[in-house]
């Protein structure tokens, strides 16, 4: 005889799955809060936006740089224009750098091509000399050859001397006419003329440029200094008439007289 079953399947199963939970009922519909370790954007830096300024920069035909289209504060364009400049004025020194390397590389090998091909002049009286010593005394002969070769080496190494500086003030002048140009470029406000450095600028600040105190930049810093600031102000009601005892000359020469001077030799000393 078959014994009674107490539960059915259904019913068991339905017991043992009594504690789980439905899945719809997993649903969460409440927002979630913020996923730690999420970071929110952080703001650009203050580098950041002039780097970014920087390379959106376009020249114009005048050479002056315009900034890229937008709202900018006044430290952002200052800073931008400014580092523009720097980068400019770096990538330009590593080329002059570049080129003077070799240049400075073509010159050795140039020269030493020149003293080997080196010819010795001698005057007819030397080259009586030096036929009677080849039989008579070769060895006074040979020192005496070495004599001729020395100087004409020395010949050739001061004209060529000659030829590099010469050269090298051509290079200066060209220089410093690029260099006068692009400083009244990033200096609209105060336009720098060579009327103005001829006779407007004392002799003392041209001097210290003379003598390699100063660089051509610093000397236009100077002098735009003391345009601005510098220049005393004549009172036009006091008298200017001569004073006799001085129309016989002083013993140092005027400031006119010097300025004068300055002016006469400007276009050597500054172009």
């Amino acid at each position: 005889m078959v014994k009674p079953v107490d539960k059915t399947v259904d019913q068991d199963l339905e017991e043992d799955f009594s504690d789980l939970v439905p899945a719809e009922d997993l649903v969460d519909d409440e927002p979630k809060g913020k996923v730690e370790n999420e970071e929110e954007p952080k703001e650009s830096s203050f580098a950041d936006k002039v780097n970014d300024v920087v390379k959106d920069m376009t020249q114009n035909e005048d050479g002056t740089w315009a900034l890229p289209e937008g709202e900018y504060s006044p430290e952002l364009k200052y800073a931008a224009v400014a580092e523009k400049r720097y980068r400019d004025a770096q990538s330009a020194l590593g080329k002059a750098k570049h080129e003077a390397t070799t240049t400075d590389s073509e010159n050795k090998e140039l020269r030493k091509k020149l003293r080997g091909k080196t010819q010795v002049v001698m005057t007819p009286e030397e080259v009586e000399e030096m036929e009677s010593l080849k039989f008579s005394n070769p060895d006074a002969w040979r020192e005496k050859m070495n004599e001729f070769d020395k100087r004409a080496a020395k010949e050739l190494d001061t004209e060529l001397s000659e030829v590099t500086e010469a050269v090298s003030q051509d290079g200066e002048i060209a220089r410093r006419r690029e260099v006068f140009k692009q400083f009244n470029t990033d200096n609209p406000d105060f336009q720098l003329t060579e009327e103005m450095l001829a006779n407007d600028i004392p002799p003392r600040i041209l001097e210290k440029l003379r003598d390699g105190k100063t660089t051509f930049e610093e000397y236009l810093e100077e002098s735009v200094a003391y345009l601005k600031t510098g220049k005393r102000v004549v009172d036009e009601k006091v008298n200017t008439q001569p004073n006799l005892s001085d129309v016989g000359g002083k013993e140092k020469a005027s400031e006119d007289a010097v300025k004068q001077d300055a002016e006469d030799s400007y276009e050597n000393e500054i172009f």
